[in-house]
């Protein structure tokens, strides 16, 4: 049996008017809600904005591994490296088999929150020497949305190891007081190039670079080019 109007509650008077909901309380928690919305997205567009600044890209995956957003960096890396992978008909494209392999068991380690995979995960994506691999991150997000939603549940950051992170190196060479031929150096040594290959590429005699190279040390303080190395990595590779 329905209940009738008869049948229902009165409500009281003073404090316990709060109990039914009225639609002027009701338009305050949307408000809220759209204002923790905006907030959300203001923060996430700037965690994009500083990856895009070192020239790192981001793609946002659902739960169907489709792509609902990508970034402008993923843009041009993609445009200069299509030959690798790809975005088409709104999935990530793998010219190897084998890659393409790695990256859906990764994805589905992750979604089955395997303890070491429930963080993320990364490999990397060879091509063609002299060219540097491209490196992929797989880091999970939300796990309590419904599964047919189309909220992003993973994010991939994609990194071309061949493009120079700017902001970083100035950073280095402004901490460091290095010259412009001192950072030219080091950016050769982190390209992968002996003190050889520098000299004949930039026609320098051997004296000259190790010169440089002596330089180098000493303002950084460092006695090795790995030592080197190591320390230009940590300042320019996030």
């Amino acid at each position: 049996m329905s209940a009738s109007a008869h049948d229902l509650p009165e409500p009281d008077s003073g404090d316990n008017e709060a109990t039914w909901p009225s639609a002027e309380g009701g338009d305050r928690r949307k408000r809220r809600f759209r204002r923790s919305i905006d907030q959300v997205m203001q923060q996430a567009e700037a965690f994009v904005a500083s990856l895009e600044a070192v020239g790192d890209g981001v793609i946002l995956l659902d739960s169907q591994s489709k792509v609902v957003f990508a970034s402008n960096s993923v843009s041009t890396i993609l445009r200069e490296q299509g030959h690798y992978l790809s975005i088409e008909e709104d999935y990530l494209r793998f010219s190897e088999p084998s890659v393409a392999k790695k990256f859906a068991e990764l994805l589905a380690s992750i979604e089955r929150e395997k303890p070491l995979l429930s963080h993320g995960g990364a490999f990397v994506v060879e091509r063609r020497a002299p060219l540097p691999p491209l490196l992929l991150t797989v880091l999970p997000l939300s796990r309590q949305t419904p599964e047919d939603t189309l909220i992003a549940r993973t994010m991939l950051i994609l990194r071309d190891l061949s493009r120079i992170p700017v902001p970083q190196w100035q950073v280095f060479a402004q901490h460091f007081k290095l010259s412009g031929a001192e950072t030219r150096l080091c950016l050769a040594l982190a390209d992968g190039l002996s003190l050889s290959d520098y000299s004949k590429k930039f026609h320098l005699s051997l004296h000259t670079s190790r010169t440089h190279i002596k330089s180098v040390f000493l303002k950084t303080e460092t006695r090795r080019q790995a030592d080197l190395l190591r320390l230009i990595f940590a300042f320019t590779r996030l």
